[in-house]
């Protein structure tokens, strides 16, 4: 649908769109996702235009256009008449038992040439497309069970390639590459892919982002902290529905604001923790250069601030992409998997077992506003966070010991937050400070913060290859709060483990969690 209306309206490559009213961007990312990402009801309903007319129309569009943006606006795909003709060129049917059929039109003449059926959880089943508009199809995908096949170039019945799909277990997939030889589908070549789940935006370790882009990566980074540190505190912060965004991007609930405001400036505290932060990462570069020039090679390139924290913080700080109301799967802390429809989040914990009688309000919505990428911050744990803790034996609101949490990259489970009478659904990045973290000063905020935003780019604890994020917490908040506990000689060996290539071993995750001991984490 969405890749008739780029390519007939605005006669755009498919996967290269000129942003231009209307702003087409989310349905460029829409159209060149693959099927199993693909799903209408993540269309986003587009808001009036800037240096508009007023009604929101861009003088200069045509008819077609018009008729278009007005679709769009509404979201009433179902009848859309592309031309005017008085002909349906989009029909939507609801299907038996759920999900959806639809058809429509390329040419806008009314003629059929592409047919998508949805399941009732919005996955893409089936489809048949006359890509050339010459009245034939050539293109069938056909997805049934855990094996999906989308066959190319159907010339008389026969496919000249085919690529099949076939889901294995720990999320990933078996993709296989046939092509026509002598008249048949022969297998070509086989590998194994990571399932891509169209999820709640989280801070992701691999998939489209360069990980590798070093140069790139550090120079976007220099820039990054250069805006931070010379960006003013504004008179008053941006507010995206009950967050404040502060001036490095990350957004603070405004709980935090009540719970610590009376203490220190909190969204001071949040920029000084990532500038801090960052600073660190480019004196652990600059360090690791110098360990290197004498001939250390655990140092080599940079150490690990080059090649990994610095790649990681920028895909965590870049990765604001929104979605709407779409269709997810999603994972509980204590493995219940389930798939919700955001159009009803707070219905769909039916689905979970265990977790079905949440106090949670009727008014409950999942907040699309709130970009989701951006790392969050709260000051209290969600509904779902404290069910799970507590089925694993945690109290996190009793608990002395546990101060702040941090999501994880593959933490894809959202957060049920009630504040003030309702119920609002986010996802992950995010970062929690407990109730025992509430009488902290400002410099352990801006430690603990810190550590949390490293278990945001992917870093765990008692890892056997990634450094464990109290090396670092140390190295960079040595002053802030670490020095209250810690040997001076744990600050040399913190600085080691956080900036070498080394990977670490069990007596580097012994000293760690001795150090989070001793932090009282």
């Amino acid at each position: 649908m969405l890749i008739w209306l780029l390519g007939m309206a605005f006669a755009n490559n498919l996967c290269s769109v000129d942003y231009y009213n209307p702003p087409l961007e989310v349905f460029s990312q829409y159209q060149c996702l693959e099927e199993d990402l693909r799903n209408p009801a993540s269309i986003e309903k587009l808001k009036p235009q800037l240096n508009a007319s007023k009604d929101g129309l861009n003088p200069k569009w045509t008819s077609q256009q018009r008729r278009i943006y007005h679709m769009l606006r509404s979201k009433r795909f179902d009848g859309f008449d592309a031309n005017g003709d008085g002909t349906s060129d989009i029909s939507i049917t609801k299907l038996q038992g759920g999900g959806q059929k639809i058809t429509f039109a390329n040419r806008g003449d009314g003629k059929i040439t592409q047919i998508s059926v949805f399941d009732t959880y919005g996955k893409l089943v089936s489809e048949r497309i006359d890509t050339d508009m010459d009245g034939h199809v050539d293109q069938v995908y056909e997805c049934k069970d855990q094996v999906c096949e989308r066959k190319f170039n159907i010339v008389n019945g026969k496919a000249t390639s085919m690529v099949r799909t076939i889901a294995s277990s720990d999320n990933k997939q078996v993709v296989e590459v046939y092509e026509a030889k002598n008249g048949d589908l022969q297998f070509v070549e086989r590998n194994t892919q990571p399932v891509k789940i169209l999820d709640f935006a989280n801070s992701f370790t691999e998939g489209d982002f360069c990980f590798t882009c070093y140069d790139k990566n550090y120079s976007k980074f220099s820039e990054m902290l250069k805006d931070f540190e010379n960006k003013p505190k504004p008179i008053k912060l941006p507010k995206i529905d009950d967050f404040y965004m502060s001036r490095v991007g990350v957004l603070i609930h405004e709980e935090c604001f009540e719970i610590y405001g009376d203490k220190f400036d909190v969204e001071q505290a949040v920029t000084d923790s990532v500038v801090k932060g960052f600073s660190c990462m480019m004196k652990g570069k600059e360090f690791a250069n110098k360990k290197e020039a004498s001939g250390d090679t655990f140092y080599a390139n940079g150490g690990a601030a080059y090649t990994s924290h610095i790649p990681r913080l920028v895909n965590l700080f870049t990765q604001q992409k929104k979605i709407n109301y779409a269709p997810i799967r999603s994972t509980t802390s204590d493995g219940a998997k389930f798939r919700m429809d955001l159009k009803n989040p707070c219905k769909e914990l039916s689905k979970i077992p265990g977790y079905e009688n949440l106090p949670i309000y009727d008014d409950c919505k999942f907040v699309p506003e709130v970009e989701l990428g951006r790392p969050k911050i709260f000051c209290n744990p969600d509904e779902l966070t404290l069910a799970a803790e507590k089925r694993e034996g945690t109290d996190l609101l009793a608990s002395a010991h546990d101060r702040a949490l941090g999501s994880l990259p593959n933490s894809v489970y959202p957060l049920y937050k009630n504040w003030k009478g309702k119920t609002k659904v986010y996802n992950p990045p995010a970062v929690t400070f407990l109730p025992a973290a509430h009488g902290i000063d400002e410099g352990t905020f801006q430690s603990t913060l810190w550590h949390e935003l490293n278990h945001n780019c992917g870093y765990e604890h008692n890892s056997k290859e990634h450094m464990d994020p109290y090396f670092c917490q140390v190295a960079c908040f040595w002053n802030e709060h670490a020095s209250k506990t810690q040997s001076p000689s744990t600050r040399a060996e913190s600085a080691k483990a956080c900036i070498s290539n080394a990977k670490p071993t069990s007596s580097d995750n012994a000293a760690a969690n001795r150090i989070g001991n001793t932090l009282s984490y």
